[in-house]
């Protein structure tokens, strides 16, 4: 009877996490963690840490550590696994802050692409090679920015600048 019951709200929550895409974007406005992940996810990984009851609900509202779990199991859902595959490509529309964040910190605080190669493979962080992405990505926008903003730019800089189409794809 238990097996059951966890194997239906399992099901029902991992529809939702399929389901649920989010995009990484430069910026984390206010409620942008809560939205990353379903709400059935967040309210379930809450029951596990609170309990299940309504007092409980009432009186914790979601941790760090809950929207953290919540933010990982989010990213490492699968829609299919590979048999005998070590490690799984995950999807750009399942990133996550967290993931995003790790991957970027540890990258930011050792240059170590070991560091994050191992957390990604434990399914921590995103991958060192789209850490670098992100880099580039983030790197084009503060250029263009500064192109719209009128502040000096050398002519080489802004030469390059329009002739590239990757300030396009951030």
């Amino acid at each position: 009877g238990e097996a059951i019951h966890l194997a239906k709200a399992a099901g029902m929550i991992r529809r939702d996490m399929l389901q649920h895409k989010a995009q990484f974007s430069s910026t984390c406005l206010d409620g942008c963690l809560e939205d990353a992940v379903p709400s059935s996810l967040l309210q379930f990984v809450c029951m596990i840490e609170h309990g299940t009851d309504i007092k409980s609900q009432l009186q914790h509202e979601a941790s760090k550590s809950d929207l953290a779990m919540s933010h990982l199991l989010q990213y490492n859902c699968f829609a299919k696994y590979k048999e005998g595959s070590t490690v799984h490509r995950h999807s750009k529309d399942h990133e996550t802050p967290f993931a995003v964040y790790t991957g970027m910190h540890m990258f930011a605080k050792t240059r170590k692409r070991q560091l994050v190669d191992t957390l990604h493979e434990n399914g921590l962080s995103i991958s060192y090679t789209r850490v670098l992405e992100i880099s580039a990505q983030l790197g084009e926008a503060v250029v263009a920015q500064y192109v719209d903003d009128g502040v000096v730019c050398p002519p080489v800089l802004r030469k390059k600048l329009f002739t590239t189409s990757a300030v396009d794809n951030i």
